[in-house]
């Protein structure tokens, strides 16, 4: 490693995603500075859905345990027309050790990281908002503020997990093509008497084009449900389901976009800084994990200069993936929506095709 290659790696972003990347340098003893600008973690749930390729590289870090016993397994994910089961998607079949999704709310995730970060003497620096940098082929020159307090540090590389709106990715400047879906979505996280299983997600085809899902969450009765169709998602809670309480709404668009290259020269690019996509299958932080730690290892091990080809290439496949199945699920065509309600449930019986499906969701893409 050449001279001052071993100095601190500076992270922008204390999300999930760069978390986990402060977090894998530091099991590999290589140092780290991570600084967000916001006073504090958030303290919504937003993503929930952690996957067996996530659960296999947070493994090394020891926080593993922690994150299995704070949240709850999904075996199955079931798809409806209307009310009608279409058919079921068995992850407990999948050939892998952790053959289920764990379902943990963001903050929650973001806690256990941030408390096993500090346990190996990383603390996160809050307040602290990247500004600007520069480079050259030694290193990076980055502008940090706090509480309006100027600091330039000198890193050997930037890695940029500070979301879609993301200053290293503008400092690069790369564009980040792609468009906005025409629906708007409603999500939100109830109690609820329902019979529905807790161990299961369900996902309902509604007339029109409509999408809703229900996903369990850790605790008694909770579950994060979620709409595109008109009118409040609750109101398509299936038969037998009562709102007890309501914990968080929330109303948004979605947005697909990859950013054209995940790196240029010794900065980097990390999680929704590089790409944001449908929520359908669950893909944005487990991939935006995998990015960070990739990094890191790549940072320690060797191979950082094959990192944005790679990444680009898995950005691009999730993209493509959660496009289609986006589509899929709200396509208004009628003609669509009937081959999709009967052929489908054919395709999906044999096994080869519910293998792949199976892989898909887990993240477990071949190559």
């Amino acid at each position: 490693m050449a001279e001052g290659e071993h100095a601190p790696v500076l992270i922008a972003g204390a999300g999930p995603v760069g978390l986990a990347g402060a977090l894998e340098l530091a099991r590999l003893g290589h140092p780290v500075r991570i600084v967000d600008k916001e006073e504090g973690r958030s303290v919504y749930s937003k993503a929930i859905a952690i996957n067996p390729r996530s659960m296999d590289l947070l493994e090394p870090s020891g926080v593993l345990e922690r994150v299995m016993a704070e949240s709850i397994r999904v075996n199955r994910v079931s798809m409806h027309s209307g009310y009608r089961r279409l058919f079921t998607i068995d992850l407990s079949r999948l050939d892998h050790p952790r053959n289920y999704v764990l379902a943990l709310p963001q903050s929650d995730t973001e806690a256990i990281l941030e408390d096993a970060l500090a346990a190996r003497g990383v603390k996160v620096e809050r307040r602290t908002e990247l500004t600007q940098f520069d480079q050259d082929g030694d290193g990076v020159r980055a502008t940090l503020v706090r509480d309006g307090q100027q600091e330039t540090v000198s890193t050997p590389y930037l890695l940029g997990a500070d979301g879609a709106h993301s200053t290293v990715r503008h400092g690069l400047g790369f564009e980040f093509p792609g468009g906005v879906y025409p629906d708007r979505w409603e999500v939100a996280d109830l109690s609820l008497d329902t019979p529905l299983a807790k161990d299961e997600v369900n996902i309902y085809f509604l007339s029109g084009g409509g999408i809703f899902f229900v996903i369990p969450l850790p605790g008694e009765g909770l579950y994060r449900i979620g709409s595109n169709a008109t009118g409040a998602a609750a109101e398509r809670l299936p038969p037998g389901s009562k709102v007890l309480d309501s914990l968080w709404v929330s109303e948004f668009t979605i947005n697909h976009r990859l950013v054209e290259r995940y790196a240029g020269g010794r900065a980097f690019l990390a999680g929704d800084a590089a790409h944001i996509h449908s929520p359908a299958g669950g893909r944005g932080m487990n991939l935006g994990i995998e990015d960070a730690t990739e990094f890191a290892r790549r940072v320690v091990g060797g191979g950082l200069e094959a990192y944005a080809d790679d990444r680009h290439r898995a950005g691009e496949r999730v993209l493509r993936d959660t496009d289609r199945l986006t589509r899929m699920g709200t396509t208004t065509n009628p003609i669509v929506r009937a081959l999709r309600d009967h052929l489908l449930p054919l395709l999906i019986r044999r096994e080869p095709i519910q293998r792949r499906i199976r892989r898909d969701m887990m993240g477990l893409h071949p190559g």
